[in-house]
């Protein structure tokens, strides 16, 4: 009781995931013996993207237990990663074998020269300005919108700017709730999924049509607000008709000036 009276605070520290070189000292202390590859190039990004899932050690020596080597191969065929790893064959290999897209590719090819751009000012003293990484993309049911979002997510990962790039699908009714303070918290939560990687709505127009009232207008600031939030970087990307996505940009001041027109695909 007099412990209780005198109310000691007590302080907590949240302790993080593991950075790759922590997961480097894991994976080379050969956990249960498991075999390593000796391709230390291999090791390396193999840590870089273990480090990128936000898994504790435990969970990480769990997962080593149920392969035979410890290699980027056996780590994709195992599931190891939220975004689609393809040792062999980047996102950008895969891209460049699509036919046609190429205002899309063309898009891409220029975010990763200004990456390096802007890489080598940084080097040089001068400040390095994340781009706009949030887009659009207008076109019919069939035209490759989803399998372009996720190569987005795996090439912006791969050039460095998407910490997993992985690909989180929702449409718009799983944003709202039909109640007060449903919407922010299911909007939030699937923002939160995504972070490090792409969130993708499909039929994003529906948040503005008319039946969805307040609470598709809610989904939709919610969105705008943490569009702003760089904590941990993420990609929104709309997705749905033309005709219908121009309605959509102009519904909202917002979208306009968080999604500049040469993200508008």
């Amino acid at each position: 009781n007099n412990i209780d009276q005198q109310r000691i605070p007590i302080n907590f520290h949240k302790i993080g995931t593991p950075d790759d070189q922590e997961i480097h000292n894991l994976l080379t202390s050969r956990p249960n013996n498991v075999e390593l590859s000796n391709n230390l190039e291999e090791i390396s990004q193999l840590c870089y993207w273990m480090a990128a899932e936000k898994l504790s050690i435990r969970a990480w020596v769990d997962r080593i237990q149920s392969i035979e080597q410890i290699n980027l191969t056996n780590a994709n065929r195992a599931g190891w990663f939220q975004a689609v790893r393809d040792p062999e064959q980047s996102a950008a290999k895969k891209l460049e074998k699509l036919i046609g897209l190429n205002e899309i590719k063309r898009h891409l090819r220029e975010m990763h020269a200004w990456l390096d751009v802007t890489r080598r000012r940084h080097e040089n003293g001068g400040i390095n300005k994340p781009p706009t990484l949030h887009m659009v993309f207008s076109g019919s049911p069939g035209t490759g919108k989803t399998t372009i979002a996720q190569l987005v997510g795996e090439l912006y990962h791969e050039i460095g700017l998407l910490p997993t790039g992985h690909l989180i699908e929702v449409k718009a009714s799983d944003l709202i709730a039909n109640h007060v303070g449903g919407t922010l918290q299911h909007t939030s939560q699937w923002i939160d999924e995504a972070a490090g990687g792409v969130l993708f709505l499909d039929e994003a127009y529906m948040l503005t049509e008319e039946g969805r009232g307040s609470f598709g207008r809610e989904a939709l600031d919610t969105i705008l607000t943490r569009m702003e939030d760089q904590t941990t970087p993420w990609v929104f990307i709309a997705a749905g008709y033309p005709e219908k996505m121009t309605r959509f940009l102009k519904s909202n001041p917002g979208l306009s000036r968080r999604i500049p027109e040469a993200n508008r695909l």
